[in-house]
Parts: structure tokens; sequence; C-alpha cells
């Protein structure tokens, strides 16, 4: 059943924040014990959830939470990746897989920038659509990101074939169910506007706009992710 969540208080954005962290927290380990630059990057890219997850904008409508919970599966999902067997690694292999999770770790990037405050795990509606960057040209870019990113997986290892079509599943039905959620309609009344013109009132003491909101938070997830694949070349050396 789709809830209307606008007048209520969005303790549970803090739930999927520490959640967020947590898969973070998992990726850096993974990295540490295999060396591969998409558990890198991925924990950067958790982490940056977890920011706006705690940052976002309250929901005016929000999915079921079976939803949520199969959106939080398949965030962990990646997690589950198997590594080319010991001493059957090979360097090119390796290196196409890194050249798909930059590739899709930088759509993934670029879609949370134009998500913003709108970002959330489980579907959700926060006010009018996105339409712009990105989800200009293509519908759900950061599933894209995901997919490409995750292709790697199965040219180092082939076990990893079953986990690729979960995840893939998954992403095709948190993408329809979206946009089942995001085709309804709200209605306007005084408990949303004033929700929405009361939130974050240390915004207008900044005169912080919503350009000026989003340089930074592109500022954030590029540097995060430049450092990452940085970090991962100057480790690998």
């Amino acid at each position: 059943m789709i809830q209307s969540g606008a007048i209520k208080t969005d303790y549970r954005r803090y739930a999927g924040s520490l959640i967020m962290f947590s898969f973070a927290a998992i990726a850096l380990v993974r990295w540490n014990s295999t060396g591969e630059l998409f558990f890198l990057v991925l924990s950067f890219r958790d982490l940056i959830a977890s920011y706006f997850l705690a940052k976002r904008d309250k929901a005016q409508i929000e999915g079921t939470k079976m939803m949520a919970i199969l959106a939080y599966i398949s965030s962990g999902l990646p997690l589950f990746y198997f590594s080319a067997p010991f001493g059957m690694e090979v360097k090119l292999h390796g290196l196409i897989a890194d050249l798909l999770t930059i590739i899709g770790f930088l759509i993934v990037t670029w879609a949370t920038i134009d998500l913003g405050t709108k970002l959330g795990v489980s579907a959700a509606k926060r006010g009018d659509k996105c339409t712009k960057g990105l989800y200009m040209r293509v519908g759900h870019p950061m599933y894209w990101g995901y997919a490409i990113a995750q292709i790697g997986w199965i040219v180092i290892n082939s076990w990893n074939g079953a986990i690729y079509i979960v995840s893939i599943t998954l992403f095709i039905l948190r993408a329809s169910y979206e946009n089942k959620v995001l085709s309804l309609k709200v209605e306007k009344n005084s408990d949303i506007l004033q929700n929405s013109a009361e939130r974050k009132p240390w915004t207008s003491l900044l005169g912080e706009s919503r350009s000026f909101k989003k340089k930074i938070q592109f500022k954030i997830t590029f540097g995060l992710n430049l450092w990452a694949i940085t970090f991962y070349i100057l480790y690998s050396l």
C-alpha cells in the first residue's frame, strides 16, 4: 500500500543513512581484502548517499515497506561479488572491470548531483519529478550507471553472473515501482506547504540558493570519487 508521509516526521531517513553508512564500511573492508577499485568507489558512493539521505526532502508519498526492503537489498547486493579465483587473476580482465567501474560510477555521481536532496533508496515522491541533467535524457540513469559498473564482475569471475542477473532484476522492479509512485498526484495543503517552508531555516540565513547547493554537491561527489580513483592508482603502484 502506498502511503502519504507529507505530515509525518521523517525519522526513517536517519535509519536509511545509517544503513548506507554500514554498507560503506563493509565496502571498505572488501576493498582492503580484494584491492578491487569497485569496492573503494562504492564505499565513497555509499557515504555520499548516507549524507544526502540524512538531508533529504520530506516525502509527500512513500512506497510500501516491502519495496523499501527490496531497495536496500538491491543496494547491498554488490557487496557479495566474488573476486577472481586465487592464482587465476588476469590483468586485462581487471583493467576492463576498472574501466567499467569508472564509467558507471561517473554516471551514478552525475545522477546523484541531479537528484540532490530528492535522493532516496526506496521509492518516494519528493516534490516534482527530476527532469534535469541526465534525467532529461534517460530514465533512471543511476540504475544504468550501476548496471555498467557491475558488468566488470562477470569478466572477473563468471560466477558473478547470477548475482548480476538478480541485481538487474531488482533495478527493473525498483524503476517500475518508482515510476508508479512518481506518477501519483499530491494534494497541496497547508501542512505540506508549511513543512516545506520551515525545512532547513539555516539556508535562508546563509543565503544559499539551489544553484549554490548544486555546486557544493558536485564538488563533494566528484572530489571524493576522483580521490578514490587516484588513491587506488597510487595504492596499486
